[in-house]
């Protein structure tokens, strides 16, 4: 097991950083279908794609440092498809402007108020 919060004694959870770096590398050197007894492969398939475009934004801001290996260098050397760096960093504005919003239309009207809004707008 790699798992920081693993589902059961067996098996990963799938979804945390440590789950989904080892995905990404079985994925990379054609394995991962080899893991799905200890990885539920449905999971990370549901969740990769956002997942790699972290890898692309993380490459290009260089936020890793020096020493240590960047994900996104093996996976394009491995042939792995990977999101743009555009269609990644989209992805990464939107939800960071979602969350600037909600935050400040809970800081003008409220929380309460803003609860009601938001159970107004789904109806």
């Amino acid at each position: 097991n790699v798992c920081v919060t693993p589902v059961e004694a067996a098996h990963n959870c799938s979804k945390c950083h440590k789950c989904v770096t080892t995905l990404l590398a079985l994925e990379a050197i054609n394995k991962l279908e080899n893991f799905s007894k200890v990885f539920d492969l449905d999971t990370y398939k549901k969740i990769s794609w956002r997942e790699k475009k972290k890898v692309v934004c993380n490459h290009s801001l260089n936020i890793l440092s020096s020493n240590e290996p960047d994900p996104y260098i093996f996976l394009k050397r491995k042939g792995v498809k990977l999101p743009s760096h555009f269609t990644a960093y989209l992805y990464f504005l939107r939800s960071k402007l979602a969350v600037t919003i909600k935050t400040l239309l809970r800081k003008i009207i409220g929380s309460e108020r803003y609860e009601a809004l938001k159970k107004f707008i789904k109806g």
